[in-house]
């Protein structure tokens, strides 16, 4: 008995396998001949879209990593550049509060204090600025020698310069530097002991004071880092005079 599922095939002359399979063949075998003789390959022209589409989709994502890189990139840059600024100008302005007039007359030798300055002024812990050089890019004040100032002493004596110190603060590069000088009784100078403060690195550091009264000063700190910018102006207000 013939069975119907099975395709009566034979190698015809002429004619490929499955062709000769089609004709002889059941409806269903007829059905799986076609679905086979459909399938197709990937064409060259949907390859090259396909690469182009996927060209582009990276060319965008690399975009904006690179939009998103540089960005946090900037951010960095102007925190550095605030936390410059802010170190400095806290560092000069809470010494400089600190300051006293250094009334050493400069018997026997230079004045150590405000009796250096010409014109002469009115007493004043702050030398520079002062009333004749009113704006430059460094201060320096007088403090007391906390080694050897003692208001408790018995000797205690105000004219004494060894009971003071000149401090200064100023820019050299991209680094801001702090010297103090102290003195002897005579006036001879030990120092100055340069310290330095606060580093900008690969940026930049300027700072920038003017005398407003024989009191009060303005300072103001700038650093730039990259592309990045930022300054802040303060006013000291100083109690000592």
């Amino acid at each position: 008995m013939r069975n119907k599922n099975k395709l009566p095939c034979s190698k015809t002359a002429g004619y490929p396998f499955w062709q000769v399979c089609f004709a002889a063949g059941t409806p269903a075998a007829r059905l799986r001949v076609i679905r086979l003789q459909n399938k197709k390959g990937i064409t060259l022209s949907e390859l090259l879209v396909t690469s182009v589409i996927f060209l582009i989709f990276t060319a965008s994502l690399m975009a904006l990593i690179s939009m998103g890189t540089g960005y946090w990139k900037g951010v960095d840059k102007a925190i550095n550049a605030q936390e410059v600024v802010y170190s400095s100008i806290g560092i000069i302005a809470s010494e400089m509060r600190q300051g006293l007039p250094d009334p050493d007359p400069g018997t026997g030798h230079s004045p150590t204090g405000y009796f250096s300055i010409a014109p002469p002024v009115s007493p004043t812990a702050i030398l520079y600025p002062n009333a004749n050089s009113q704006s430059g890019n460094y201060v320096e004040f007088t403090e007391p020698n906390n080694a050897v100032y003692n208001l408790s002493s018995i000797s205690f004596n105000a004219n004494d310069p060894s009971n003071y110190q000149r401090v200064k603060y100023y820019v050299n590069g991209s680094v801001l530097y702090r010297d103090a000088t102290t003195y002897d009784s005579g006036g001879n100078p030990t120092g100055p002991v340069t310290t330095p403060i606060v580093d900008a690195g690969n940026g930049s550091i300027s700072v920038a004071a003017s005398y407003i009264s024989t009191n009060i000063y303005s300072i103001t700190v700038t650093s730039v880092q990259d592309t990045k910018s930022y300054n802040l102006t303060y006013k000291v207000f100083i109690m000592g005079r």
